[in-house]
């Protein structure tokens, strides 16, 4: 024993007291604990430098689910890689149900190259860390019972040594619901909606499908309002318009067949031409469009629209194109209308230059138009030796003789009331 300053052990000294080796020893060990968390580990102890596949696959909303007849669904797949090391040759194989394929039109993104026969893609080198572009395909579904599931499974390979493989495999879950067609007539428009006897009228019919199940086998009838006549069906793609008698009411109308609508989609409108022939001001013309289809529907409500064509009273544009003979702007008495000039005159709208009517000419000059009240231009044409020129009577908006065979003039706008009358003139010159 080690002995003290006077031959004889010093009972406080560190290496006799026992709690004095006890504090010394419990502080060493301290230190060497907190040498050994703050020194960066050896590479023997750290962890492997490995790659690290992992998947994920979602279904892609509204295409998330499928209706118990079958049908489509969108799957997306990612593929990242979270190890430490890059991957090479990866390898993504897709698991179906049975009955399931992917549908036409699918094409992966760059960087992938994919065989949809046999429901594999495959991707080169992806670095640590790193993402590959996201694969989004749709799938064709069987038919199954409304409240089952079924997945679309991703899996992923490589070539490369991974720290794990439990998370190489991603599984979308789709759901099997009640599939319904819902179809809506979203709008039924007939422009002009006032009319005069002889008008055209043009109507238009929009049908969409708001159910989640395709509708098939779709018809809209339209009947022909009372005291129009069927002019027309102009090209309608996607539908198929012809007219007859409707086997419902016994009039004469319009069917309208389309084949096939998707879910949550609404065609191009169906258009429709009519004349007013026999109705009298103050009628309302009703246009009625009813859509039925022979696949399942639960809420016909808003199967049915329409719109009116209110019938008002004419109003008149008279006038007369005069020569100017002595040329001094003002017509004189003797100075009647222009005669064998090949006058044509006609009168239409002025914001639109639509609902044109042909005016009824007479030898003497004269002319006469019905037409729907509102702004109104008329149009002047005749053969040389005739040129139009302005006067104080006959103010033109605009003209044109530089034709060497021809002569056109335009008047300025003017306003005509329902059951009104407009006078309009137009002077000439020979020239």
């Amino acid at each position: 024993m080690p002995a003290g300053p006077y031959g004889r052990q010093d009972p406080m000294s560190s290496t006799s007291h026992p709690r004095r080796r006890f504090a010394q020893a419990l502080s060493l060990g301290l230190l060497v604990s907190l040498v050994t968390a703050v020194l960066p580990a050896s590479p023997a102890l750290a962890a492997p430098s490995r790659a690290d596949l992992t998947v994920t696959a979602t279904g892609v909303a509204p295409r998330d689910q499928v209706v118990d007849v079958g049908g489509g669904v969108t799957v997306e797949v990612e593929v990242r890689n979270i190890g430490r090391n890059r991957v090479e040759d990866v390898t993504l194989t897709y698991g179906l149900p049975a009955g399931a394929y992917f549908t036409d039109g699918n094409w992966p993104p760059e960087g992938w190259q994919c065989d949809f026969v046999a429901g594999t893609c495959t991707y080169g080198t992806l670095a640590a860390g790193a993402s590959a572009p996201k694969l989004r395909f749709d799938f064709s579904f069987p038919p199954a019972p409304a409240g089952t599931t079924a997945a679309v499974t991703a899996t992923a390979t490589t070539t490369s040594s991974e720290l794990s493989t439990a998370n190489n495999v991603g599984e979308a879950t789709i759901a099997y619901v009640r599939g319904v067609t819902d179809l809506e007539v979203t709008a039924v428009q007939a422009n002009p909606a006032e009319a005069i006897v002889g008008d055209t009228v043009n109507i238009s019919v929009q049908v969409g499908n708001a159910g989640n199940m395709a509708a098939r086998d779709i018809h809209v009838t339209v009947p022909l309002p009372d005291g129009f006549a069927r002019v027309g069906e102009p090209y309608n793609y996607p539908w198929h318009c012809t007219f007859g008698t409707d086997p419902a009411s016994g009039r004469p109308a319009w069917d309208c067949v389309n084949t096939y609508i998707a879910a949550g989609y609404t065609p191009d409108p169906m258009q429709l031409t009519a004349t007013v022939a026999s109705a009298a001001p103050g009628d309302i013309a009703t246009v009625t469009a009813t859509a039925t289809t022979t696949s399942l529907e639960d809420d016909i409500s808003d199967n049915t629209a329409q719109s009116t064509v209110a019938i008002v009273e004419p109003a008149t544009v008279r006038g007369t194109v005069w020569l100017d003979a002595d040329r001094d702007g003002v017509r004189d008495a003797e100075e009647s209308g222009v005669t064998n000039s090949g006058l044509q005159v006609s009168v239409h709208s002025d914001s639109t230059g639509h609902n044109r009517v042909s005016a009824s000419v007479n030898a003497d000059g004269t002319f006469t138009a019905q037409i729907r009240p509102g702004g109104v231009v008329a149009d002047f044409y005749l053969r040389k030796p005739y040129c139009f020129t302005p006067t104080a009577d006959a103010p033109l908006a605009s003209y044109d003789n530089s034709s060497p065979y021809e002569s056109r003039a335009w008047t300025n706008p003017v306003t005509v009331t329902a059951g009104g009358e407009a006078v309009v003139n137009a002077a000439v010159v020979t020239c």
